[in-house]
């Protein structure tokens, strides 16, 4: 967190939204229009008209973020990320958009929403998926993959967003600190 607030300028620390810079999801909605939220979601945040794309691609570059990424990469199931593919999404709502999945993980579909609210909410995506429902991860990024192979979907559809086991998260997670 600190990494993020030191490459932050005040002005937008300062916003409202960005109070506090990580938030769970009641605090993503944005009334009273419908809008998709993620389980958990890192600032600086998007509310306002606008873009941060710049500052996002700025934090995306800083060593330690750089590195996190990195690993993020190697110890993801599929899709991912890279310096080349930072404007895949040109006006994301946060820097770091989280979805947490456990028993409903068997539910494909519902996978499939979740990845796509990261990669729409976020710069970068993370969909955390219980070691217990891996295969169900499995089987949609082998659709993901199937879909672009065929060019049912553009090959760059959801580059933004890791799909990593719970255990794998965590192991990454101890690393950072």
């Amino acid at each position: 967190m600190n990494t993020l607030q030191k490459c932050i300028d005040d002005s937008i620390l300062e916003l409202e939204e960005n109070n506090p810079l990580i938030k769970d999801e009641k605090q993503m909605r944005m009334e009273p229009i419908y809008s998709p939220t993620c389980d958990v979601a890192v600032g600086p945040f998007s509310f306002r008209e606008g873009s941060l794309n710049e500052l996002y691609c700025d934090l995306a570059r800083t060593n330690e973020v750089a590195q996190f990424i990195t690993n993020l990469q190697n110890a993801s199931l599929g899709t991912g990320y890279n310096e080349a593919l930072l404007d895949l999404n040109q006006n994301p709502r946060c820097f770091i958009a989280i979805e947490v999945e456990n028993a409903i993980a068997h539910d494909v579909k519902h996978l499939l929403g979740s990845v796509t609210n990261c990669s729409l909410l976020g710069k970068i995506g993370i969909v955390v998926v219980f070691d217990d429902y891996l295969k169900y991860a499995e089987r949609l990024l082998q659709y993901l993959a199937f879909v672009k192979r065929v060019k049912k979907a553009n090959k760059e559809l959801f580059r933004n967003v890791f799909v990593i086991s719970k255990s794998q998260i965590d192991a990454l997670l101890q690393r950072s600190q």
